[in-house]
């Protein structure tokens, strides 16, 4: 399916898809790899950050669901 602008990448699975991200990586350190890893860039503000719950995970057990594991940068 295509995808244009914010909406290729507007989520974790999305993400992973756009830059072909498939689980051979699982369990790769993303700090210090060469093929793939996160960028230190620049700090964001804690006010500029908000925890909310996972979407999409109806199946799982309530404590999950309602874990904020889910971060919102606010621009």
């Amino acid at each position: 399916r295509k995808r244009k602008g914010a909406e290729l990448t507007n989520g974790p699975a999305k993400l992973c898809q756009a830059f072909a991200i498939d689980k051979f990586l699982n369990g790769w350190d993303l700090t210090c790899g060469r093929e793939l890893w996160v960028e230190d860039y620049q700090t964001i503000p804690a006010k500029l950050i908000t925890a909310t719950p996972r979407i999409g995970i109806n199946y799982a057990q309530k404590e999950h669901r309602e874990a904020l594991w889910r971060f919102v940068v606010k621009i």
